[in-house]
């Protein structure tokens, strides 16, 4: 599918947004806290590069698909590393609801992983198909994807129930991130129904133009924020009064946790 000049502009500057992000975690030296989200978009930079030269008579046929199917897979590996580490800025005082959390992540993408399995099997076994991995991999990835972005939007349901110490910083930072993982899957909806053509068009539009409208926010919004940790919440810090209660629900909920794994 050619690309519209539109799309071409999305997508250059959705690579600048990026790039403009990853400049700034390494200059505010904040890698510590955003190790993995650099990775992710330094590797959403280069997939944009290599699809860019995929597309033209540098690369050999099929490269293209070739690598969109590799990024279906290796995309995921990175959004769980991302989510991760949200989690361990988040809970890392509380060791045993962080854990539990990851399990439940790990199980979620396990068991998609497994229903992809069992129908790329039954797919196999009709003498009319055919393996078509090129549908196995965007069936995967959107499957995952949506997992982890309802993972990720219960999380930040959680840091609003039960607001945990945190610095704004990494609090803003969290809910950009649900905004990302929320309009990549919906780009990936947009992109299975209605005309071909038209539905990866506003997909395209809803992906790159989300992706560089939360860089941007990430940059004016996370870069002025300090990193004092503090209880806050999505309506702003809490009082000494609610900041004790909460404390002392967190590590109860740990230590139950903690005991429950023992056993």
């Amino acid at each position: 599918m050619n690309f519209t000049a539109e799309i071409w502009i999305l997508w250059t500057g959705s690579a600048l947004f990026q790039l403009a992000v990853i400049v700034e975690i390494s200059r505010r030296q904040l890698q510590n806290s955003f190790r993995f989200f650099q990775f992710l978009l330094s590797y959403h930079v280069c997939i944009t590069l290599l699809s860019a030269i995929a597309r033209t008579v540098m690369f050999p046929d099929g490269a293209y698909s070739i690598l969109f199917q590799a990024d279906c897979y290796l995309l995921t590996v990175f959004q769980f590393l991302v989510i991760q580490e949200v989690s361990r800025q988040a809970l890392g005082r509380f060791p045993a609801i962080r854990k539990a959390s990851i399990q439940t992540l790990f199980a979620l993408w396990a068991a998609m992983i497994v229903m992809i399995g069992i129908w790329f099997s039954y797919l196999n076994r009709l003498p009319a198909n055919k393996s078509d991995f090129l549908l196995v991999a965007i069936r995967y990835h959107d499957s995952v994807s949506v997992g982890f972005t309802v993972f990720v939007l219960l999380f930040l349901l959680f840091l609003a129930w039960m607001p945990v110490p945190m610095s704004k910083m990494h609090l803003q930072h969290s809910f950009l991130l649900g905004c990302h993982f929320t309009l990549s899957s919906l780009s990936h909806f947009v992109a299975q129904d209605g005309n071909y053509r038209s539905q990866h068009l506003l997909a395209n539009f809803i992906q790159l133009g989300g992706t560089a409208v939360v860089c941007l926010l990430w940059l004016l919004r996370v870069r002025a924020t300090g990193q004092e940790e503090s209880f806050n919440t999505p309506r702003g810090p809490l009082n000494l009064a609610e900041t004790e209660r909460l404390f002392a629900r967190l590590e109860d909920l740990n230590t139950a946790l903690s005991r429950a794994g023992k056993h």
